[in-house]
């Protein structure tokens, strides 16, 4: 059973359709008018990338992040958000801790109502 929190790994299509990778992404929700939908949002380890105003980076050598089973930090792309069909997912990773899926929401919130902090 996938929840807010999981990161699991995602059919991720190549450009040409060809075939897909698997990637990892982290679930912020399930829809609630749709049951089997997520909506996620993608991890990278090209941490140059990082955002310090939107991303949160994850650190398997913290105490914080340890149970996310990730090989190595890793940021946490906010502003990049899909709904996806479970159908889509396989296999779960790890989970990240509550205060990161509570800090990712406070930062959606954030950019979707345009408040300023």
């Amino acid at each position: 059973m996938i929840k807010p929190g999981d990161i699991v790994l995602f059919k991720y299509p190549y450009t040409d359709y060809s075939g897909v990778k698997r990637h990892p992404v982290l679930v912020i929700a399930e829809r609630p008018d749709f049951k089997n939908e997520f909506l996620i949002t993608f991890l990278t380890s090209q941490t140059l990338d990082f955002n310090k105003e939107w991303d949160i980076e994850l650190d398997p050598e913290s105490k914080r992040d340890k149970q996310t089973n990730l090989k190595k930090k890793t940021v946490i792309k906010t502003t990049k958000l899909i709904i996806i069909s479970y159908s889509r997912l396989t296999g779960k990773i790890g989970r990240i801790d509550k205060s990161v899926l509570d800090k990712i929401k406070e930062n959606i919130k954030r950019w979707l109502t345009d408040e300023e902090q």
